[in-house]
């Protein structure tokens, strides 16, 4: 399931804001050559919100493997 909004994810990982997981998203990306918002994968998922808008939804385990990167521990992707 996806119960959480980038805003829920940053704030289970004690950030006031989305930008902050954004930019442990974008760091997973440099280090490991993943994108995990690219795709539906078991850390995300685009929603269609109309014919056009996506709303954009996470899983527990994309705040499990965020809370690796934020403390800079070893973690592995699967896509």
């Amino acid at each position: 399931m996806y119960p959480f909004s980038l805003t829920q994810v940053a704030k289970a990982l004690g950030y006031a804001s989305w930008h902050h997981a954004n930019q442990l998203i974008m760091r997973v990306e440099q280090e490991k050559g993943v994108n995990i918002k690219q795709s539906d994968n078991k850390y995300h998922v685009a929603i269609m919100a109309g014919q056009v808008m996506q709303t954009h939804k996470y899983s527990q385990a994309a705040i499990d493997l965020l809370e690796l990167v934020k403390n800079g521990e070893d973690y592995e992707i699967q896509v």
